[in-house]
């Protein structure tokens, strides 16, 4: 009798382990819908953004390229508050870069030429590794998101960003 006792609490246990999982999973599939129903027709028709990256003086190091869609989060440079970020090793020259599925709304770009690789920007007396911003605007301060700043729309080719060494 007491095996039975025990076998029948051990059935009881794997219903309640098998409802929690269910409602787990409903919960789960109920977030995805409300995604899927708030977000997905812009995903699925996200806008490109083309960016152009000229005058790459290396092809050491790596090329970072990040996307800010908030002032506070550009303006203090935030790792975290970017829209989109990217890395891929640098080449000498130009580069472009392509940004799929991309909200519309206002961003503001900046363009990093890592040189060492170490995921710093690097200034030693005096000299620079290489930046831009979007709207080519930078070359001799820091500028505000509103500076650097474009209104995407629809599908886009933003004009060539010129990186700039100072030495």
């Amino acid at each position: 009798m007491s095996i039975m006792i025990s076998h029948a609490f051990s059935s009881i246990r794997q219903i309640r382990i098998s409802r929690v999982r269910l409602s787990n999973s409903l919960a789960l599939t109920g977030l995805g819908l409300v995604l899927a129903i708030s977000y997905g027709p812009q995903l699925a028709t996200g806008k490109t953004l083309t960016v152009d990256v000229q005058g790459i003086r290396s092809k050491e190091g790596l090329v970072h390229i990040m996307i800010y869609d908030r002032a506070t989060a550009f303006e203090n440079q935030s790792e975290t508050g970017m829209a989109r970020l990217t890395t891929v090793g640098a080449e000498e020259g130009d580069m472009a870069f392509r940004f799929r599925k991309l909200l519309p709304g206002r961003y503001a770009i900046f363009v990093h030429h890592d040189e060492n690789a170490n995921n710093a920007f690097d200034t030693t007396a005096g000299s620079y590794e290489g930046y831009a911003y979007s709207q080519n605007v930078g070359q001799w301060t820091e500028p505000s998101f509103s500076e650097a700043a474009f209104v995407l729309e629809g599908d886009m080719e933003l004009a060539p960003l010129t990186v700039i060494y100072t030495e």
